[in-house]
């Protein structure tokens, strides 16, 4: 059997291992494209990731590709456009809607190949009551520095289906808008902007982090295991069952506004919580991948590194299609500005 050296445009699987993994098939040819990819019903914008990989010369661009995507057969878009070059690596962004039980298609082609990858859209996941629990300080690791920090804690109903098998993916996002509620400078020489002046930030997404939720703790053997933004679990304690997720955000750094002289500005947020219904196949080929890189604990050298599912025909990588649901919370009030500690 062939075997290639495969990179995942995310993160490299084979990082601690110099040794090349098995091609998913014994007939691709010398030069193969490689496609990665998270698409979500909730975006309507989609990145894809193109590189190659050859037997003689490893990770190479993948020159003159066009990108084009389908939904139940009928082109969305195609773009020949580049809009991240990152070493080999090339990023493409199409525009599409889909929804579960949808037939999603991603073809890539170029001179040294094409490949495709296709999955019909699971049912969105089944969510409510999403709550915000206040404030916690933590410590946690990203990867190996441990830090401490001030996390907002939500917690939402997730209602599984029975069924074990079911797996999930969390994301966070959050908006804010300041809205200037006095001025009372006397200074001529400062320039005074009308109370109620409003500045409004758009949707970012942040972090999630799984230190209060055991559903997200993956117990592999590894003792110092300790990546905390990995959120993406199966359903092997609440099969069936409505579960309490719990899962926190590092709120924003600081105010995103800043005053002058004699100003008072109110500070209001909303976050939105992202849940994903996730293929097993998908659950495996993550899991794998941070299992591989995660945490301060290497791999023993007698352990051999998981050999992750594909799921693009014609090349290799995986293309992840997910469907998703959001709900909202608004934060509360915060008042900054001119003598307020």
């Amino acid at each position: 059997m062939r075997r290639y050296i495969i990179p995942l445009c995310l993160c490299l699987i084979a990082a601690a291992c110099k040794d090349e993994l098995r091609s998913p098939s014994d007939d691709l040819p010398e030069t193969v494209l490689l496609l990665d990819g998270w698409l979500s019903s909730a975006d309507s914008l989609h990145t894809i990731k193109v590189a190659a990989s050859s037997l003689s010369n490893g990770i190479i661009e993948a020159r003159d590709v066009k990108v084009s995507i389908y939904v139940n057969g009928v082109l969305k878009d195609e773009s020949d456009s580049v809009t991240v070059q990152n070493y080999c690596t090339s990023e493409f962004i199409l525009k599409a809607f889909f929804g579960p039980g949808d037939l999603v298609e991603v073809r890539a082609d170029s001179p040294m190949g094409r490949a495709r990858a296709v999955s019909e859209i699971l049912p969105a996941p089944t969510v409510s009551n999403l709550t915000y629990e206040g404030n916690l300080r933590m410590s946690y690791y990203d990867y190996s520095e441990k830090r401490e920090g001030d996390f907002d804690l939500f917690r939402f109903d997730l209602h599984d289906v029975p069924g074990r098998g079911n797996n999930y993916h969390i994301g966070i996002f959050r908006t804010s808008r300041h809205v200037l509620v006095s001025s009372e400078s006397d200074n001529p020489y400062v320039y005074h902007k009308p109370v109620g002046f409003t500045i409004d930030y758009p949707l970012e997404r942040f972090a999630a982090y799984n230190m209060l939720e055991p559903a997200m703790q993956q117990d592999w053997g590894k003792t110092e295991y300790s990546n905390s933004d990995f959120v993406l679990f199966d359903d092997r304690f609440f099969d069936g069952e409505t579960y309490k997720v719990s899962v926190l955000s590092l709120p924003y750094s600081s105010l995103r506004y800043s005053y002058g002289e004699g100003e008072v500005w109110s500070s209001t947020e909303k976050a939105v919580v992202r849940v994903e219904a996730v293929s097993e196949d998908a659950f495996r080929y993550y899991s794998g991948v941070e299992y591989s890189i995660g945490g301060n604990a290497g791999l023993s050298a007698f352990n051999e590194p998981p050999i992750p599912p594909y799921n693009v025909e014609g090349g290799i990588g995986f293309v992840c299609f997910v469907s998703a649901v959001e709900l909202g919370v608004e934060m509360p009030e915060v008042l900054y500005g001119w003598g307020i500690e």
